[in-house]
């Protein structure tokens, strides 16, 4: 197992599209969000508004995780596209250990690179804050509720994605789903559904970080548990059961 988990450490950490998406969630979060729209073009919010810092947060972490998603995605789904699965599936002998090997080398890359992003948001907010003169009205943080929830977020797109391109073995229709569906699709299905809308995976995901009036963190977080209890066990059965291609 040990040295499955290496190989997937080192096959996402050594290919151009992870620091690709590193970098752009770097930009988007410390440099726009950070540093431009809450530290230097909205300071004057934050020198009256004792909670700036958690909005800010949360809109970082919504952003970044898009980007941890098509990470997840071109991990996955690069190896089909090239053919390499029957590479890994080989250098394994168990199917189960690529596909957790996988998603826990993702999982750690993901969880470590978002707390280096937040960090960094923080800081350009500073930054910003400094060079446009303004002094930050001391920041009231719910510390807990503010880590647990912008960790699901982070890490429960990025699982969503990895379970869509398992079940899809398609670059092209993972993009398609994980782009349209949270916007898109959803939005369409909430004339429809109503109240029940709180029912889907993205809307309770989007709940943790961008709270909607009537429906709690704890059901939202509940029910992407179960999306991903039920689908990661499915896409982990046809990983087992269909040919690598």
């Amino acid at each position: 197992m040990f040295a499955t988990l290496k190989s997937e450490f080192r096959k996402i950490l050594t290919v151009r599209s992870t620091l690709a998406m590193f970098v752009v969630s770097f930009l988007l979060s410390a440099g726009l969000i950070g540093f431009w729209i809450y530290g230097f073009k909205d300071v004057e919010n934050a020198a009256q508004n004792a909670g700036v810092i958690p909005s800010m947060i949360f809109a970082a972490a919504s952003t970044i995780s898009i980007f941890f998603a098509f990470m997840a995605i071109l991990a996955f789904g690069h190896e089909y596209r090239y053919n390499t699965i029957m590479y890994t599936l080989t250098a394994a002998n168990r199917r189960s250990k690529v596909f957790f090997a996988k998603y826990f080398a993702l999982l750690v890359i993901t969880f470590i690179a978002s707390v280096l992003l937040i960090a960094a948001t923080i800081a350009g907010f500073y930054i910003g804050a400094g060079v446009h003169g303004v002094t930050i009205k001391p920041q009231h943080i719910e510390l807990w509720d503010l880590l647990w929830r912008a960790t699901v977020a982070i890490l429960g797109f990025m699982t969503f994605a990895y379970i869509i391109v398992g079940l899809l073995r398609s670059l092209v229709g993972a993009f398609a789903i994980i782009i349209l569906m949270p916007t898109t699709i959803e939005g369409i299905a909430t004339l429809l559904l109503k109240g029940n809308v709180k029912f889907l995976p993205f809307t309770a995901l989007g709940n943790l970080t961008q709270q909607t009036s009537g429906v709690s963190l704890g059901f939202s977080a509940i029910v992407v548990a179960v999306y991903v209890v039920v689908f990661g066990a499915l896409a982990y059965t046809l990983f087992l059961e269909r040919d690598a291609n």
